[in-house]
């Protein structure tokens, strides 16, 4: 059941944002020494040697702990409320709120929502340029999912305009082809209490 509140009633909301990284955190520092055994695979051996080719004056070896790092950041990139939000607008019980005839801008909706999960399937990238021009890419895939219990949304005038958290576990790999470079089963990953959206994302009709 959703609660509506007065325009007058304020809950106090935080800009912390969680990325992924949080699911992984205590084997992130491994990545660097599991990229390394990706030389031995024919893609990589094909992107240094385009490289090698276009770029003789820099050394590989100088240019891989970079990739590394750069695989790391792509887990910085993806932010955790991101990944909910997109399942969530979508959500049956969540989308009658865009009726902006029966739910007026000034009302604020609280709608908690039940014990459930959330899987999300992703494929961050990283291209490396030299002079503006691609050398080659590596494509990651990425699986995530979520055990939330204890969430609530908040919402105005057809949007999510912020998430009051609960419990999150996660569980998650992260791959390039079939090498495993980071895996975490049933992780506990620490929420901050409230997740504000700004002007909110909008609830998909």
């Amino acid at each position: 059941m959703a609660a509506i509140l007065d325009k007058g009633v304020n809950i106090m909301d935080n800009q912390a944002h969680i990325s992924v990284n949080a699911l992984f955190s205590e084997d992130i520092s491994l990545i660097a020494k599991k990229m390394s055994g990706l030389e031995g695979l024919e893609t990589i051996a094909k992107l240094k040697s385009a490289f090698i080719e276009k770029a003789a004056a820099i050394k590989w070896s100088d240019i891989f702990p970079e990739i590394s790092r750069a695989a790391i950041d792509l887990l910085g990139d993806i932010k955790i409320e991101d990944v909910l939000l997109r399942a969530w607008q979508k959500h049956k019980e969540i989308k009658k709120y865009a009726d902006r005839e029966k739910y007026p801008p000034g009302e604020t909706i609280l709608f908690p929502l039940a014990r459930h999960k959330v899987r999300s399937i992703h494929h961050p990238s990283i291209e490396i340029l030299l002079n503006d021009h691609s050398v080659g890419s590596l494509v990651f895939d990425l699986v995530l999912l979520f055990d939330l219990e204890g969430f609530i949304l908040k919402i105005r005038d057809a949007r999510i305009v912020a998430i009051l958290t609960g419990k999150c576990k996660g569980s998650g790999s992260f791959k390039y082809k079939e090498v495993v470079l980071l895996k975490r089963e049933s992780q506990k990953i620490p929420m901050p209490g409230s997740i504000s959206l700004g002007k909110g994302i909008p609830i998909i009709s």
